[in-house]
């Protein structure tokens, strides 16, 4: 009986490099889901055949199921500790999970056996430059031109270095053209220090003003944030503002969670404490990312303050990466006091040399005229 079965199974499955073959042609036609269905069913076939569970396991990867690749290419390894292949891929997907201290480790450990390895040199270095440790990420791709002057992935990483500054100031103009024909025009000017700790913690000053106006913003703000586990990350903010003589405090906190299908939730809650009033927001946010074309998200916003007044928001929007062009839709619907309206935004934005240029296209269902904006960020 247990020959029969296994005569049956074998005879349903076809050669290794047949079942691979079939499985890398649907990925390179860009069918992810055919792909791994292919891979696995090759895998419970041939399920000690090594190029099949790397593969099986970047794909895996590229749909942003990393615990089921990093299981993959740990299963590997635990086989055979020195498959470079496999602990490049786990590195790789680490990365692309935000573990980015447990990727540098896996490259580390190729380094430690072949120093001159570009592809875990230019690995470690994307790591420590997504965890902002900047010295690290530059000292790995100055290694990697040092062998391969070259090397197109080196170059570019030390290119986004040079805007990964732990100081950074800009300056904003803007302008909105209101609903009655007012014309309203802001500026403002922002500085901030990064400090590349393990646990990111920035810290920034900045000033606003109004032309034509006297009155002028001072603040000074603290963030804190904290990768969790499960693919989460905690942040805690303290702003200290002073406006026309008037101190408040400014308390954030939220907390989001991330799924490997691309969706994203958040928790939010922020209170204003001031005199006279003092202001608590809540908000939710659920959002989907995909990938370098952008997302769509959906919020929900709840005010309350310490007068009794409460107001609630539901707010529909997108961001679209096309080229250099970045286009932000928007429709919200606010309600509160017994009275409601309905909002739309456009929004496009584009580099200018060293500045970005943003217009905007705005209104209400209640107001006759659209309201048009501008805005200029000089970095």
């Amino acid at each position: 009986m247990m020959l029969s079965l296994l005569l049956a199974i074998t005879l349903a499955c076809e050669p290794a490099p047949e079942m691979l073959g079939a499985g890398l042609e649907a990925r390179g036609s860009g069918d992810l889901v055919v792909a791994t269905s292919a891979l696995t069913e090759a895998r419970s076939c041939h399920p000690e055949d090594r190029n099949i569970q790397l593969e099986l396991a970047m794909t895996l990867a590229w749909q942003q199921r990393f615990d089921e690749a990093i299981t993959l290419f740990g299963d590997r390894l635990a086989v055979d500790p020195a498959d470079r292949a496999a602990r490049l891929g786990l590195g790789r997907v680490q990365s692309w999970a935000g573990r980015h201290g447990v990727a540098a480790t896996q490259y580390d450990t190729l380094l430690a056996t072949d120093p001159d390895d570009i592809e875990a040199l230019n690995g470690r270095a994307f790591a420590t430059r997504i965890a902002w440790k900047i010295s690290e990420a530059r000292e790995s791709y100055e290694r990697v031109l040092s062998l391969q002057p070259e090397n197109a992935e080196a170059l570019e990483g030390l290119k986004e270095l040079k805007t990964m500054k732990r100081f950074s100031a800009d300056v904003q103009l803007g302008g909105f053209m209101v609903s009655d024909g007012q014309r309203v025009v802001g500026n403002r000017a922002s500085a901030s220090y990064r400090l590349s700790l393990k646990s990111r913690l920035a810290g920034g000053v900045s000033t606003s003003s109004r032309i034509g106006d006297s009155r002028v913003e001072k603040a000074a703000s603290l963030t804190f944030v904290r990768e969790l586990p499960r693919r989460t990350t905690g942040n805690l903010g303290y702003r200290l503002r002073l406006s026309e003589g008037n101190f408040s405090h400014l308390v954030s906190t939220s907390i989001t969670r991330s799924w490997e299908s691309g969706w994203s939730t958040t928790a939010a809650a922020r209170t204003d404490a001031a005199d006279p009033l003092s202001e608590t927001l809540t908000r939710l946010d659920l959002l989907r990312a995909f990938g370098s074309r952008g997302y769509a998200m959906v919020q929900y916003y709840r005010l309350f303050s310490n007068k009794g007044v409460a107001s609630q928001a539901v707010v529909v929007g997108a961001r679209i990466n096309a080229g250099k062009l970045v286009f932000a839709p928007s429709v919200t619907a606010s309600g509160g006091g017994g009275q409601g309206s309905l909002d739309y935004a456009l929004g496009v934005s584009f580099p200018l040399k060293s500045a970005r240029v943003g217009l905007q296209l705005g209104g209400s269902k209640s107001a006759p005229r659209p309201r048009l904006g501008y805005s200029i960020t000089l970095r």
